[in-house]
């Protein structure tokens, strides 16, 4: 599938700097395994999502309030490996794969809609 130039892949090195300590962006996260067949056909809608999003704010004729979404990917394929992806994928996504939240600050959204980039990109 065609990735986005606007969607950052998330480590743990990366995490709280981009998501958690941020008040003035909201950010869509999807968490995803390797292996998961749903997570391969929501990754593809999540990229066009966010595409659409960036093409949605840089049109406007007068500009949108507030700043854009941003959006992120985290693979949690390693989390028994490493603690940290553990950590992070346990708390935000538990064992749903995929999973895709909205963070703003210390609050997060759970998205519960289908996984359509069109839908993704109106929440």
């Amino acid at each position: 599938f065609d990735r986005s130039p606007h969607v950052v892949d998330l480590s743990p090195a990366n995490f709280a700097a981009l998501v958690e300590n941020q008040e003035t962006h909201h950010s869509y996260i999807m968490f995803h395994v390797s292996w998961c067949e749903h997570c391969k056909a929501s990754l593809p809608e999540f990229h066009q999502a966010a595409t659409m999003t960036a093409s949605h704010y840089a049109s406007a004729a007068e500009g949108l309030p507030g700043l854009p979404p941003r959006y992120f990917t985290m693979d949690c394929s390693e989390h028994s490996s490493n603690l940290q992806v553990g950590t992070i994928c346990k708390k935000y996504a538990e064992t749903k794969f995929p999973s895709l939240i909205m963070v703003r600050g210390k609050r997060h959204f759970q998205f519960d809609r289908p996984r359509m980039a069109q839908v993704i990109a109106w929440w």
